[in-house]
């Protein structure tokens, strides 16, 4: 089995940064003898992998993690519009961390201070992610009760948001 997990890191040993455009990640991936769920609790650790990524690393993996998110419930059979709009909140309607749009506006409206694939691989998966979003809306839209329209509205507000404000970096059409 194999699991990881991320940690805010600071390559100086200061106190993480809250912006998004100097936030480093450190990602620790546990590879084991056996996989979860086992008998014992605990299970012997065959390779302990610690990655750091760098602010650009760490929003490519965000927005690919919504991605795969978005991917997950819009597969699902049959649909379950509480996960859905859960998945669908935490990407577009956010309340407490930045999010895609910062992560745009740090990165893609600064290319030249990047690598140049990496501008390149986020600028592809921010493009997905605004398209997938725009997928789950509508689908969530097919979905929902009378009672949920309010909420509906909302995301389909702050997707609204989205595509304007990402749309400056991507230049896409027809999102």
């Amino acid at each position: 089995g194999k699991f990881c997990f991320y940690r805010p890191y600071s390559p100086d040993g200061e106190k993480p940064s809250e912006d998004v455009g100097k936030q480093w990640k450190s990602k620790t991936t546990y590879t084991l003898v056996k996989a979860f769920p086992h008998f014992f609790r605990r299970l012997e650790v065959k390779i302990k992998q610690v990655d750091i990524l760098t602010p650009l690393q760490s929003g490519i993996d965000l927005i690919e993690s919504r991605i795969n998110a978005l991917k997950s419930e819009l597969s699902t059979d049959p649909p379950n519009t509480k996960t859905l709009q859960i998945v669908l909140q935490g990407s577009i309607l956010l309340q407490v961390n930045q999010g895609p749009q910062a992560i745009a506006k740090a990165f893609l409206g600064n290319p030249e201070a990047y690598p140049a694939d990496q501008i390149e691989h986020l600028r592809e998966s921010m493009a997905n992610f605004v398209r997938l979003c725009g997928f789950g809306l509508a689908f969530n839209g097919k979905l929902i009760s009378d009672d949920q329209i309010p909420f509906h509205a909302r995301l389909e507000e702050a997707y609204k948001a989205l595509q304007e404000e990402t749309n400056v970096y991507l230049n896409l059409k027809d999102l």
